[in-house]
């Protein structure tokens, strides 16, 4: 057979397929689908488009809602009633600042308050106050006493595990006035409760109010010594805690020679047969 004749029958064949009825249903089903797919690609693209101008819309949103009056964050009790020099955007130091001016400071806030751990020399005083050359019946017992200093200490951790967040929100300059303020409030507080004999004030006083100023005035110089000795964290945090440490060698002779210059003996104690 020649390859004419081959010819003319594959047209044939190709002829009467196209023609057959069978064939024709099946070509217009794959048109079907073939639009279908078209439509559905047409509707995945736009949809997908849409989502994407959406996330756009929604991530501009926040930036310009943040930055709106409204939605800023309002200023805390603090800053609203203190003067803006206490807090830590007031207290930038210049570049020719020498930070060996620092450590002296930080050690004489230690020095302050380290002055608690010679408490034992008032728990002698306390429990005579009524009393003479020994304890009278209205007088405190060492046992009532002697709480006063462990609750200071507790309230110190409590105060100073409280205000290291606090501390790197306001500064170091209002944490220490607020601690010079509770720690002589304190013992204004505790004074008031001696005069009066109210050991409630005494604990609420020296105890209470006292330990909250320890806790704050001891954070406060840790934190500026690390911050302006990043390369001696060590050093800087022995001085601070030297100074913590020395409070009390340099407090008791201190508070003896006080106590023993304003105690008042009294000069008449009545009849001989009423003492």
């Amino acid at each position: 057979m020649s390859q004419s004749s081959l010819l003319k029958r594959h047209s044939r064949l190709l002829s009467f397929t196209y023609r057959h009825p069978s064939f024709n249903n099946i070509n217009n089903k794959y048109k079907n689908i073939k639009s279908s797919s078209f439509s559905f690609l047409r509707i995945y693209s736009s949809s997908s488009t849409d989502d994407k101008n959406n996330n756009q819309q929604q991530q501009q949103q926040p930036s310009s809602s943040s930055s709106s009056p409204q939605n800023k964050k309002k200023p805390d009790f603090f800053r609203r009633n203190l003067p803006a020099s206490l807090f830590k955007e007031s207290i930038v130091a210049s570049p020719s600042f020498n930070r060996w001016l620092v450590p002296p400071a930080a050690i004489g806030t230690h020095l302050s308050i380290g002055s608690v751990y010679a408490w034992s020399l008032f728990n002698d005083p306390l429990t005579r106050e009524l009393g003479v050359i020994c304890s009278s019946a209205s007088d405190w017992s060492l046992q009532a006493v002697v709480p006063i200093f462990s609750t200071s200490i507790v309230c110190l951790g409590l105060s100073a595990a409280i205000a290291g967040k606090w501390l790197e929100d306001v500064g170091p300059r209002l944490v220490g006035c607020i601690a010079a303020t509770l720690w002589g409030g304190g013992f204004l507080l505790g004074s008031m409760g001696i005069s009066t004999h109210d050991l409630t004030l005494l604990y609420l006083g020296y105890g209470v109010l006292g330990g909250c100023g320890l806790g704050l005035g001891y954070v406060s110089p840790v934190s500026t010594l690390i911050r302006w000795f990043p390369d001696r964290r060590g050093m800087a945090t022995g001085m601070a805690i030297m100074g913590f440490g020395g409070g009390a060698m340099l407090a008791a002779p201190v508070k003896k020679k006080l106590l023993e210059y304003y105690f008042e003996a009294p000069t008449y104690l009545g009849k001989y047969n009423n003492i």
